[in-house]
C-alpha cells in the first residue's frame, strides 16, 4: 500500500484531490486493498478514481465499483454504477474502449444475471468470448479472460433454462413444445460453455491461484461466482487443490473463504452434515460485506437442513438467502417448500396449478406461505410462516383477456419479480450494453468534428 500511495502522489500528500486524475494508480491501489480484504479502503480509492473522467485510461473505475456493490448486495448503488460505467465508456477514446470492452461486457452480464435478464447476459458473454482484441486493464493472458467469459456464459444459459422451465409450468404441453425445444438448446449451450471453461481452468497453478480471495493481477471473478468452478472441475480435484492452497496460506487473511469452498464441495456431493458444518464456519468468519457469497452458502444450508428435517432452521435460511439475493435459488436450480393458500376461486385454482408445476416451488405443509388472491386485484405473495412478506406481485385483471391468460400472466410476472432485482431495464438500455451507443457516439462525434472543421475553413 505504501508503494501504491507513492505512485498516486510522488509529493507525499495522499489526500490531495488533484492526484485523483491518476486513474490507473488509484485502481491498482484499490485492487491491492481488496487483496488484503480491506474493502472499505478499496472503495475509497475507487470513489476517488471516479471523480474525474479520464478518456485515455484503460482503467474504468466504475467497472470495479459495480463489482464491489454487487458483491455486497447494494443493488441500487450497483444499478447506478452500471449507468455511470456506460457514461465513462462513451467518453473513452476508441482505441481504449476496444481494449477494455470485454470487461464492460462481463461485469454488465453479471449484473443482468442477478437482475433476471439472463438472455441478454448470454449475448454479452458470447460477444466477450468471441472477440479477440481485448487486452483489458489486467496483467493477465487471454485464456484467463476466456475462462471467466465461458463460466459466465454457462451460468447465463443455465439461468435462462430455469426461466424457460418457469414459463413452461404455465403452458399446456402442446403450447409449450417450441419452448421445450429452445430449453434443450440452452442446456446444450451451457454444457459447451462449461466444457470450454473447464479446459481453460485445467491447470494446477491457475486453479490454486484462483482460490485466493481477490487474487491480484488476475482477471476478476466475483467471489460469489467462483464456487461454480467446483462443479466444473469435480469435487475430488477441487478438494485436493483447496487443501494445498490452504496449506500455502491462500486463506491466511480469512478462513471463511476456505469453508465457503468446503460448503460448495459438500453441496455437490450432497453431504448434508458437512454442508451445515462448513456453512456455519464460513458464515461465522466471512466478511459481512460478502452478501452474495453468504447468500449462496445460506441457500445450500437451507436445502441441507430441509432434507435433514430441521424445518425451522431451513425456513430461516431460505428467507435469509432470498432476502440477500433473490436470484440465488433460481441460479442454483433450487425449489422452495411452500404451502399454497388461495381464496378458492376458479382463477386462484388455475394459478395454484401453475405454481405447483413451477421448478421454484414444491408443496409441503411445513413450508413458507404462497398466497394467491383473485380480487379486487390479482396477486401472488410469498410470505414467511409468521406472515412477513418476502415478495409480492399485484396486477389488475385484463378484462379483454381470458381467465387463463390472466393466470398465466400473473404467474410469470410473479416469477420475474420474485427472482430478480425488480429493475425494469428497457431493451434499448440493454442494447447499449452491447456497445452500439459507443459506435454511434463515435460516428456522431466524427461528423460533428468534420462540420466544425468545415465552418472554420469557411
Amino acid at each position: 500500500m505504501t508503494a501504491c500511495n507513492r505512485a498516486i502522489d510522488e509529493d507525499g500528500n495522499i489526500a490531495d484531490q488533484s492526484n485523483d486524475y491518476d486513474t490507473v494508480y488509484l485502481s491498482n491501489a484499490s485492487e491491492v486493498s481488496l487483496s488484503l480484504l480491506q474493502m472499505d479502503k478499496a472503495e475509497e480509492y475507487l470513489d476517488r478514481a471516479t471523480r474525474y473522467l479520464n478518456p485515455e485510461s484503460v482503467a474504468d473505475p466504475w467497472i470495479y465499483k459495480l463489482y464491489l456493490t454487487m458483491n455486497q448486495g447494494r443493488f441500487d448503488e450497483a444499478r447506478d454504477a452500471l449507468d455511470r460505467m456506460l457514461i465513462w465508456r462513451e467518453s473513452q477514446k476508441p482505441i481504449v474502449s476496444v481494449m477494455n470492452r470485454a470487461e464492460h461486457y462481463l461485469v454488465s452480464a453479471s449484473f443482468l444475471l442477478l437482475a433476471g435478464y439472463a438472455e441478454d447476459a448470454i449475448k454479452l458473454t458470447a460477444t466477450a468470448l468471441n472477440q479477440p482484441d481485448r487486452n483489458g486493464s489486467y496483467s493477465a493472458d487471454d485464456s484467463q479472460k476466456d475462462s471467466i467469459a465461458a463460466l459466465l456464459n454457462m451460468m447465463a444459459n443455465q439461468t435462462e433454462y430455469q426461466i424457460q422451465l418457469e414459463i413452461i409450468a404455465t403452458m399446456d404441453w402442446f403450447e409449450s413444445l417450441q419452448v421445450r425445444i429452445d430449453a434443450i438448446a440452452l442446456q446444450l449451450n451451457a454444457w459447451r460453455a462449461a466444457r470450454r471453461a473447464a479446459s481453460l481452468f485445467a491447470d494446477f497453478d491457475v486453479l490454486q491461484n484462483r482460490l485466493r480471495p481477490y487474487a491480484p493481477l488476475e482477471v476478476h471473478i466475483p467471489e460469489w461466482i467462483e464456487p461454480e468452478i467446483v462443479r466444473l472441475m469435480g469435487t475430488g480435484v477441487m478438494s485436493n487443490i483447496l487443501d494445498q492452497a490452504n496449506a500455502n496460506g491462500a486463506f491466511m487473511l480469512n478462513a471463511g473463504y476456505y469453508y465457503s469452498y468446503r460448503t460448495e464441495i459438500a453441496a455437490v456431493d450432497k453431504k448434508d452434515a458437512m454442508i451445515l458444518d462448513s456453512g456455519n464456519r464460513a458464515l461465522a468468519q466471512l466478511p459481512q460485506q460478502e452478501i452474495l457469497l453468504r447468500a449462496r452458502i445460506t441457500a445450500h444450508m437451507a436445502a441441507a437442513a430441509w432434507r435433514s428435517n430441521q424445518y425451522s432452521d431451513a425456513l430461516l435460511h431460505y428467507e435469509t438467502a432470498f432476502r440477500q439475493d433473490p436470484s440465488i435459488l433460481r441460479r442454483l436450480a433450487m425449489s422452495i417448500p411452500v404451502t399454497i393458500r388461495s381464496d378458492e376461486s376458479d382463477f386462484s385454482h388455475q394459478v395454484e396449478i401453475y405454481l405447483s408445476h413451477s421448478p421454484r416451488f414444491h408443496a409441503d405443509h411445513n413450508g413458507l406461505i404462497l398466497e394467491v388472491n383473485s380480487g379486487p386485484d390479482l396477486s401472488i405473495c410469498l410470505k414467511s410462516r409468521t406472515g412477513n412478506i418476502l415478495s409480492c406481485y399485484t396486477m389488475a385483471a385484463a378484462d379483454n383477456q381470458s381467465s387463463k391468460w390472466n393466470a398465466q400472466q400473473l404467474t410469470r410476472l410473479f416469477h420475474t419479480e420474485a427472482f430478480g432485482l425488480g429493475y425494469d431495464i428497457s431493451k434499448a438500455q440493454r442494447s447499449i450494453l452491447l456497445g452500439s451507443s459507443v459506435i454511434l457516439s463515435s460516428q456522431s462525434n466524427s461528423n460533428l468534428q468534420r462540420n466544425r472543421d468545415a465552418v472554420l475553413i469557411r
